[in-house]
């Protein structure tokens, strides 16, 4: 792990701690390689965060580079405007759902950023995240499409299904750019892998019977008690393979502000309800580690019994090497019983109508085989990466090749591009 990587996990544990900034500092801001920090905190979602912690070191500030500083401050100051529009469309939407009698839960990045995050500027968001029951679907969408947002091709077929399928949402467009996409989900489990068999176990009119009341600009709304809060980062975490640091950012955020506050116990009654306490554990097993963010209830969550292939994914979480293929192996190992295990492979090659019309955006009678073969394609590319492929090969024969020559780029840090949410 480079130097500028663990730098990035610093500044997430420092920005809820600011003892340990203060402490370390020194350390992790000498010989730094800026630009390379730059890009890889843009990948990350994390230069707010380096910014404000950056800034609040007067005597650090003259040894960042002009260029360096101008792009964190520019991103910062960018990000915060973007989410001040984000959040008054947010409050208005709300509201035109509390007119026509739709409960909704904000969810993932609304939430974070109302109830969590101190500040409007440090949590970047690509859209908006609300969950609604599924009797209310109909109404939520003739609302969204009132207000000018755009339905995916394949909504109808989707308001008209009521079993339980692996994908539960909607995706609405923005009809202007001052809009921002609305994610409207009915059930807590979103995914393009066959995972019906953990939507069948939770019952959205019980989650929404434990749900907290809050405030939204005066107006009211909904949000997930501390307890399903982390269990839907942690799987929204797990699915995505940890590929963004912001993931692991935003459950020790959690963490840190329901400190004394979250029932552990409660936490593990739910996640063993919803069949999700591998996933739960593994998930802050792999925080923990990766973060070095201590969570001594962890145990809590430790599974009674862990088959051959979750032993695997422990080890993977201790020493931080998890991928796309080992996701879908911790889902693997959750199908019980043979025959459940067989169906999850069977979906995984076939998917269902919802799936693939969630990929190509099309109605359900306008899916063909050809379909079914891209989609088939597409797991093959993401299971056995050509990238993977090629450096693993290069690295097994790099004693055959010429060594590369490492060009370095002139451009001034100066010219980096602020970063577009």
């Amino acid at each position: 792990m480079s130097r500028e990587e663990q730098f990035l996990k610093f500044c997430v544990r420092a920005s809820i701690d600011k003892g340990i900034f203060e402490q370390n500092r020194e350390n992790f801001t000498k010989d730094l390689d800026w630009q390379y920090l730059i890009k890889q905190g843009r990948k990350a979602r994390l230069l707010a965060l380096i910014y404000k912690d950056l800034s609040a070191i007067d005597s650090l500030i003259p040894s960042i580079p002009p260029g360096i500083w101008q792009v964190l401050r520019r991103n910062y100051y960018a990000t915060a405007s973007r989410n001040a529009l984000l959040w008054e469309e947010l409050t208005r939407i709300v509201n035109c759902f509390q007119r026509q009698g739709v409960q909704c839960i904000l969810l993932k990045g609304a939430a974070l950023l109302y109830n969590i995050y101190p500040n409007i500027a440090l949590r970047s968001m690509d859209d908006i995240d609300l969950l609604v029951r599924r009797k209310d679907l109909t109404r939520a969408h003739q609302v969204l499409t009132a207000l000018g947002y755009a339905a995916p091709p394949h909504s109808q077929d989707f308001l008209r299904e009521a079993g339980a399928a692996p994908i539960n949402s909607l995706m609405y467009n923005p009809g202007n750019n001052y809009y921002f996409p609305v994610h409207l989900h009915w059930h807590l489990i979103n995914s393009t892998w066959p995972l019906s068999f953990l939507v069948s176990n939770i019952d959205i009119d019980e989650v929404f019977a434990t749900v907290e009341p809050t405030r939204l600009n005066g107006v009211n709304c909904l949000r997930l008690n501390p307890e399903l809060f982390l269990i839907h980062l942690a799987h929204h975490a797990f699915i995505h393979s940890f590929s963004r640091l912001i993931l692991l950012c935003d459950i020790v955020r959690l963490l840190a502000h329901y400190r004394g506050i979250l029932n552990w116990r409660l936490l593990a009654v739910w996640a063993e309800r919803f069949n999700l306490s591998g996933v739960v554990y593994y998930t802050l097993l792999f925080t923990q580690q990766a973060l070095q963010y201590e969570i001594p209830q962890l145990e809590y969550l430790r599974p009674k019994r862990q088959n051959f292939l979750q032993k695997i994914l422990r080890r993977c979480a201790r020493r931080q090497t998890f991928s796309y293929q080992l996701s879908l192996l911790g889902y693997f190992s959750l199908s019980r019983g043979l025959l459940g295990k067989l169906r999850f492979i069977g979906k995984t090659i076939l998917p269902s109508s919802h799936v693939l019309a969630n990929d190509f955006s099309l109605p359900f009678s306008q899916l063909t085989f050809a379909h079914y073969y891209q989609r088939l394609a597409k797991n093959f590319v993401r299971l056995f990466p050509y990238n993977t492929i090629k450096r693993n090969y290069r690295r097994n024969t790099s004693h055959m090749l010429v060594p590369e020559v490492s060009i370095e780029s002139n451009s001034p840090a100066g010219e980096l591009a602020v970063e577009r949410s």
